[in-house]
């Protein structure tokens, strides 16, 4: 596979990121495009005419599309203001029969030079919005002071129509296929390391100015600070292109801990003595690798959102599975020195070195 092909499975593999938060948009999307279809479905082309009193009752479910008949009352209601003009306004329709009456809501166009009559209306059931619930519950008592009884849970929307069901399942299939790809980013790896020899002839020029950061991506280990030669064991935590720094311990052993944690590391392998409470409490996370745990250490390309020159290294911890820490370098300079002081300790750099 061309190196071309590696870094393009890297760099969709690295928009896991931005596929989870548009995927979670669009899922958000479909969910509510759903309701809507749902509704489209559950309800009949025409509007099914209920009494007044099943829905100041609440015995009408949210998203009915209905008709009542009653007395419109346009001259008592509430409001709806945005941005200083009337946008809508709620007005009460009563069924003088059984003494119930109902909220309904209506544009300001079709509002205007209204008259208190008998009339059939059609639309929506809606559920009341918490002001809405406010200003009918504030009237409730001069409500039932005139002996009617209504809800203030629900209203009907005057006018409005169930969704298109063409149309919101459409949306629905869209919506699905705008997730496949952003599902498939999924299948392709955040990282891509590819064996490639270290570049020698950097590694003769010599450049102060060159960058020697190392950073780490694998697993990290608990390890006893009182120890300098730890074993691989217990709690783990991820390491995630980390700071790190790489130290030999002695007796062959290599000492790779996190850039922030290099006081503390310190003080352990010089001394390991001490407070023994203190440093019981204190967490540090490192890897230990030497004769008995090492496979073998690879020098390469580390392919993500951004290339890496990259070391591989592949140890054991007793798993049937070994473990795998890739150290990023910003350069080829970097990491041929840091390949050079590995093998001047005694461990085996691939075959790519010259």
């Amino acid at each position: 596979m061309s190196e071309t092909l590696h870094r393009l499975k890297a760099r969709i593999g690295s928009l896991k990121g931005v596929a989870i938060i548009t995927l979670v948009i669009l899922s958000v999307a479909l969910v509510f495009d759903l309701r809507l279809l749902a509704s489209a479905l559950s309800n009949p082309g025409d509007p099914e005419h209920v009494p007044l009193h099943s829905v100041a009752l609440e015995e009408v479910e949210v998203g009915r599309f209905v008709s009542v008949s009653g007395y419109a009352k346009y001259d008592r209601g509430y409001p709806v203001y945005m941005n200083g003009r009337v946008q809508a306004t709620y007005y009460f329709i009563l069924d003088d029969e059984t003494r119930h009456l109902i909220v309904v809501r209506t544009s300001t166009d079709t509002f205007r030079d209204r008259l208190p009559q008998n009339t059939t209306v059609f639309g929506m059931i809606r559920e009341a919005s918490p002001r809405l619930r406010e200003l009918i519950e504030a009237d409730l008592p001069a409500i039932r002071a005139s002996g009617y009884q209504t809800t203030s849970a629900i209203f009907l929307e005057e006018g409005a129509r169930p969704p298109d069901s063409f149309a919101t399942f459409s949306t629905a299939v869209v919506l699905l296929l705008c997730m496949i790809p952003f599902l498939t980013v999924f299948l392709f790896p955040s990282l891509v390391f590819v064996p490639m020899p270290v570049d020698t002839i950097w590694h003769r020029e010599q450049d102060k100015n060159v960058s020697h950061a190392v950073r780490a991506y694998g697993r990290f280990f608990r390890l006893d600070p009182r120890n300098p030669m730890p074993e691989l064991r217990g709690r783990t935590r991820r390491a995630n292109f980390t700071p790190v720094n790489i130290k030999p311990v002695g007796d062959g052993r290599l000492l790779v801990y996190p850039l922030q944690d290099a006081r503390a590391w310190s003080e352990a392998v010089r001394s390991g003595q001490g407070d023994r409470k203190r440093r019981r409490r204190k967490k540090l996370w490192g890897i230990v690798i030497d004769e008995t745990n090492f496979i073998d250490i690879e020098p390469g390309m580390l392919y993500a959102w951004q290339d890496h020159w990259s070391l591989r290294f592949r140890y054991s911890v007793g798993r049937a599975r070994p473990e795998v820490l890739l150290l990023a370098f910003d350069n080829a300079i970097a990491q041929a020195e840091c390949a050079d002081r590995l093998r001047d300790l005694g461990f085996t750099v691939g075959m790519w070195i010259a």
